[in-house]
């Protein structure tokens, strides 16, 4: 008997532990989430997974902070610059306007660098140099168009000149003295006119000239300059070209550009000679001839249309006495 009553107590002790802890539970349960069975483990595991959540904020918000200093940082030297600038006294770069912007050519220079699209811009640094751009395009002179063009095209770079802080045309100028001489010995081609497809025209009475390219050898600008001037004129069937290239002389000439009066020109001519086979007879008349000359036009795609040139043959002694 006294073994039995031990036992009974024993189990209702268990019992009221049971009943206690099940209320102490519940206590530290958070409101509305108290109940029984599944309940428990609910409870037990909602403050770990809430501590999970905080920490997922506390991440977010580390990279956050994280990204706003990278940022401060990468931006930091650049104000650094800035300020050492001003504590220097220099004054700040100036921001960049598209078409107008300036860099260093090898020899310290500045000049325009835009395109076709930048007219305006380059009209505005002309005249802030003193160029009177009022004369280019009239009178047989190219237009503001072509200038910028030449420049996009690599044929032209514009620098302001270091000694004079004028604005200058740097061009390397192909001169190819054109030779057939398997029917024309002695003689030399010369491109007597030029008509454009605006009305304009003018007397060149110069060899075949071609501007090179931007790094362009001369060697390439030889075949280069036959096709796009004497393309449209020539017997493709019987068409053959010899370039020299022990004539090749190197020269250099500073003047007025006769295409853009009031701007200053400086030209590194590269003057060689080229036999072709091919051109056509010299049938039509040269207009503005005072000798009756007869030459063959050829005709080209240029930006601002088509361009007639007429050919005309002089003796090789006339034309290198003036080259």
């Amino acid at each position: 008997r006294p073994r039995g009553m031990w036992v009974a107590l024993s189990r209702r002790a268990i019992a009221f532990s049971t009943v206690s802890a099940t209320a102490a539970l519940g206590r530290r349960a958070p409101r509305g989430a108290r109940g029984a069975g599944a309940g428990g483990n609910h409870r037990q595991h909602q403050p770990t997974r809430r501590c999970a959540s905080a920490h997922s904020r506390s991440s977010t918000s580390t990279r956050s902070t994280s990204a706003r200093f990278d940022r401060d940082d990468r931006s930091r030297p650049r104000r650094t610059m800035s300020a050492a600038r001003a504590a220097a006294g220099d004054p700040p770069s100036p921001p960049e306007k598209p078409g107008e912007e300036t860099s260093p050519d090898p020899t310290g220079e500045t000049g325009w660098t835009g395109t076709a699209d930048d007219v305006a811009s380059l009209r505005r640094w002309l005249v802030s140099n003193g160029v009177d751009v009022d004369a280019f395009g009239g009178d047989g002179a190219k237009s503001l168009v072509d200038l910028a063009v030449e420049v996009e095209r690599g044929e032209t770079t514009l620098v302001l000149d270091p000694r004079t802080r004028a604005p200058r045309r740097d061009v390397r100028v192909l001169r190819l003295l054109v030779t057939d001489e398997d029917r024309r010995p002695g003689m030399v081609l010369i491109e007597a006119r030029q008509e454009w497809q605006s009305g304009r025209s003018r007397e060149r009475r110069t060899p075949l000239s071609e501007k090179l390219l931007r790094d362009e050898d001369w060697r390439v600008a030889c075949t280069r300059a036959v096709d796009e001037e004497l393309g449209s004129a020539v017997d493709v069937a019987t068409f053959a070209m010899r370039v020299d290239e022990t004539s090749v002389r190197e020269s250099f000439v500073d003047r007025d550009s006769l295409s853009y009066p009031g701007l200053r020109s400086r030209y590194a001519m590269y003057t060689a000679t080229c036999d072709v086979e091919g051109l056509p007879e010299p049938t039509e008349p040269v207009l503005g001839s005072a000798s009756g000359e007869m030459g063959f036009t050829s005709m080209e795609d240029t930006p601002s249309g088509w361009l007639k040139a007429t050919w005309t043959w002089r003796r090789r002694e006339e034309v290198e006495g003036e080259t």
